[in-house]
C-alpha cells in the first residue's frame, strides 16, 4: 500500500459467505482486492479494498501464504474475528505515468472493470504507488468505456496500451476514478462474469456428505507410539447418518474412543511438516490423521469445515 497513516480496525464475522475477496501481493500483504457482495458481512463492516488482513482472531497472518490463509479461514467453525489495517490517504482518481516497457502490473477484468490482480515488486507500478484492488479506470483522463468495446476485457485494453507505447509517448493510466463522477452506459456494464453455480457447490457437498457417511479410508496418527513403536494405523474417518458425530476407528462396525460431537469441533488444520495430515481439534480432545496426498487433505479439510459449519447452523 502506499505510504501513510494507516489505522486498524476489527470485524466480527458470522459462518456465512465474507463477501470479500483476498489476494496476496509481492509484499507478502493479504490484500481486500474486492468487495463481492454490497450487502454482504464485508460491506456492512465497512470493509474496503485495499485494507490489509492483520490478523484472524489472535493469530497474525503476516507470515502466512495465501493458501495459508484461505486454508486458516476455511479451518473456522465457530464465528471469528478479523483486523484489517487501513491506509489513511485516499486512492481515489490516482494518475500513474509510465515510461516505455514493461509496467510490472498484471490485471483481471470482471464485473465491468479492470482491476490491479497483482504487483511484480520493485516494477514501475509498484514503484509508483499501484495497489493490488486498484480499478483501471481511464487511459489519458479518457474513461475505459469510452475507449473499450468491453469495459472489462483485459486483452482490449493490452492492445490499447501496445499501440500507445508504439508511438513513443508516456502511458498515463487513471486508477479508481477520473475525478469525476463516471457513469457508463447500461449496455456497457452488462458483461458481468455469471455467478458460481451454486447447484454444483452443492452436489459437491451432498457427494462428500455421502462419502464421509461411508467412511475414508486414513491413517490414524499417535501422538504416542504403542507398545510395538508403532506410529499410525490404518482406520475408518466416518460421520453418523445424521452428520451429528465424528468417529475414527478400524471399521464403522466396532466401538471406538476416538468419538466426537461436531457441535463440539473447534477448528480442523493442517499439521505442520506434514503435507497429508490434518487435526481435527475439538473441547475434548484432537484427533489426527494422515490421507494419501496434500491436494486430497487440503479438499477433505475444505469441505468437513464446510459441512461442519453447515450442521452447527443448524
Amino acid at each position: 500500500m502506499v505510504a501513510g497513516d494507516t489505522s486498524t480496525y476489527k470485524v466480527n464475522f458470522k459462518l456465512a459467505p465474507l463477501g470479500l475477496r483476498i489476494l496476496t501481493g509481492p509484499d507478502g500483504n493479504h490484500v481486500v482486492s474486492e468487495i463481492t457482495d454490497e450487502k454482504g458481512q464485508a460491506a456492512s463492516n465497512d470493509v474496503r479494498t485495499n485494507d490489509v488482513v492483520c490478523l484472524v482472531d489472535t493469530d497474525a497472518v503476516d507470515s502466512m501464504s495465501h493458501d495459508q490463509l484461505i486454508q486458516h479461514l476455511f479451518s473456522k467453525t465457530v464465528d471469528f474475528s478479523m483486523t484489517f489495517r487501513r491506509a489513511t490517504e485516499s486512492r481515489e482518481n490516482l494518475v500513474v505515468t509510465f515510461d516505455k516497457g514493461a509496467m510490472g502490473l498484471m490485471t483481471e477484468g470482471k464485473n465491468g472493470e479492470i482491476r490491479v490482480r497483482n504487483l511484480i515488486i520493485g516494477g514501475q507500478a509498484h514503484s509508483k504507488g499501484v495497489a493490488i484492488g486498484d480499478i483501471v479506470s481511464g487511459v489519458g483522463g479518457k474513461a475505459l468505456y469510452e475507449l473499450l468495446q468491453e469495459p472489462d476485457n483485459t486483452e482490449e485494453l493490452t492492445n490499447l496500451l501496445k499501440e500507445r507505447m508504439n508511438q513513443d509517448n508516456p502511458i498515463v493510466l487513471n486508477f479508481n476514478g477520473l475525478g469525476k463522477k463516471m457513469i457508463a452506459p447500461k449496455a456497457k456494464k452488462q458483461h458481468a462474469a455469471p455467478p458460481a453455480a451454486s447447484p454444483k457447490k452443492e452436489d459437491e457437498l451432498a457427494s462428500f456428505k455421502k462419502l464421509m457417511i461411508q467412511g475414508l479410508e486414513v491413517l490414524k496418527i499417535h501422538n504416542k507410539p504403542g507398545p510395538f513403536g508403532a506410529k499410525s494405523r490404518a482406520q475408518i474417518l466416518y460421520m453418523t447418518a445424521d452428520l451429528k458425530q465424528i468417529l475414527c476407528g478400524a471399521s464403522k462396525n466396532v466401538a471406538t474412543k476416538k468419538s466426537f460431537n461436531v457441535a463440539d469441533v473447534k477448528s480442523i488444520k493442517p499439521v505442520e511438516k506434514q503435507a497429508k495430515q490434518f487435526s481435527i481439534l475439538t473441547s475434548s480432545g484432537a484427533l489426527t490423521v494422515e490421507v494419501p496426498s496434500e491436494n486430497a487433505r487440503n479438499l477433505i479439510m475444505q469441505r468437513l469445515a464446510q459441512l461442519i459449519r453447515e450442521q452447527k447452523q443448524k
